[in-house]
């Protein structure tokens, strides 16, 4: 019997301490923010979007309706190193550092996240994205 209580005891408080662990974990990482929607008037060119990186993890969503065969251009103007990833209606997804360019392959809503380069100097600020739909 005296076997039986240690082990629950044992189970009890690593219960206790993953439960923390988790605690501690979701209040360290920051939220995500509800992404933003963005529109470019008549269904093609030039807009730009200001946002700020608050360091390690931070991220920003934009959404973006497109329609297919457009070519859909996403570039850094200000700001510190940054990845740009761009997830297609179908899951599918493309990112580079300060980037990316595709056609676009389905008409629906394109998520694009941009967050800081962990291989690049680590920074936090405003940034400028540039988003060119053709």
């Amino acid at each position: 019997m005296r076997n039986t209580v240690a082990t629950m005891t044992v189970r009890r408080f690593l219960l206790v301490l993953a439960l923390g662990s988790l605690s501690i974990v979701s209040l360290c990482s920051p939220a995500a923010a509800a992404p933003r929607r963005i529109h470019i008037p008549h269904g093609h060119g030039t807009i730009y979007v200001h946002g700020h990186l608050h360091g390690f993890r931070s991220r920003v969503v934009f959404v973006l309706h497109a329609h297919r065969g457009r070519t859909l251009t996403l570039s850094m103007v200000r700001g510190g190193p940054t990845v740009i990833m761009l997830r297609f209606p179908n899951g599918q997804e493309d990112g580079a550092p300060g980037g990316v360019e595709d056609v676009l392959p389905r008409t629906g809503d394109y998520r694009i996240t941009l967050s800081e380069h962990l291989m690049g100097g680590p920074w936090r600020g405003p940034f400028t994205l540039k988003v060119r739909l053709h």
